[in-house]
């Protein structure tokens, strides 16, 4: 499945990946398949991009019993380069900020997923 470019609106959460049931690792710099990609607009306020996005992971089914999520930025929508730290956990979902990126564009890969069918759900707001 390609990825799904989608106009981000400041201050909404934003789902990069639904109900993942696998890892979706990128080949190359490019956006991993199933994540989607979401376009950031410079804030009205002082036309600058938003250099602090708060992502959250979910577990939205089963039993996880490790997962690891990459948060992907990129300036041209095209190449995308790990931004953050990984975003890691076992049985619980987690809440990160991410600060000092400013991109234009951003998705996600989940790395790992293991468990019981387990599936994750990751959202962003910036």
């Amino acid at each position: 499945m390609s990825p799904a470019l989608s106009v981000y609106e400041r201050g909404a959460q934003a789902f990069i990946l639904t109900a993942a049931t696998a890892t979706n690792v990128q080949t190359g710099t490019a956006a991993p398949s199933g994540s989607n990609i979401f376009g950031i607009a410079p804030s009205r306020a002082n036309d600058q991009l938003s250099d602090k996005i708060s992502v959250q992971v979910d577990i939205a089914s089963g039993t996880p019993s490790a997962w690891k999520v990459q948060v992907l930025g990129s300036l041209d929508g095209v190449n995308f380069y790990q931004i953050g730290s990984d975003i890691s956990g076992t049985t619980a979902g987690s809440l990160t900020s991410i600060s000092s990126n400013t991109v234009r564009y951003i998705t996600a890969q989940i790395a790992t997923l293991t468990g019981t069918t387990p599936a994750l759900n990751v959202s962003f707001s910036a």
